[in-house]
């Protein structure tokens, strides 16, 4: 029930956003040496809750591509509409309104997270500090 009342408060009133400033760019994901293509399931609405899963093993969340995010070029960042403990949680539309990543519903339970004016390989190579990653990191607080 807590977690409902949580989840229900943070899709009606999203975190506030940092001020972010960026021209605008092609929104596609780019993939190089790659043609990238995406499956894309239904639309999910924006206030779908959606969750970053801790590390395999800890309690850690990250909001990097890590080197196994890497061998899949169809695969974001990955979240998913089930909850696992110690989980950070945001929703759909809080992700695209920070305007400097996008969300894209992709499997049954899959949403996958891309940055905006750069590749998943810049993003992961800038890493935490990077202006996607904080970006994710604003609108994401700790589920459970």
């Amino acid at each position: 029930m807590i977690a409902y009342v949580v989840a229900n408060e943070i899709a009606k009133n999203p975190p506030a956003l940092p001020s972010f400033s960026l021209p605008k760019t092609n929104a596609e994901p780019k993939v190089e040496g790659k043609e990238k293509t995406i499956d894309i399931a239904p639309a999910l609405p924006n206030d779908t809750v959606i969750y970053r899963w801790p590390k395999l093993g800890t309690l850690d969340v990250t909001y990097t591509p890590s080197a196994r995010d890497m061998e899949n070029p169809k695969v974001g960042l990955s979240f998913s509409t089930i909850p696992k403990p110690g989980s950070a949680m945001t929703t759909i539309g809080a992700l695209n309104s920070t305007g400097v990543v996008y969300a894209v519903h992709d499997g049954t339970t899959h949403v996958s997270v891309y940055p905006i004016g750069g590749t998943m390989n810049d993003w992961h190579n800038a890493g935490p500090s990077s202006i996607w990653s904080q970006a994710v990191q604003s609108v994401c607080v700790k589920w459970g």
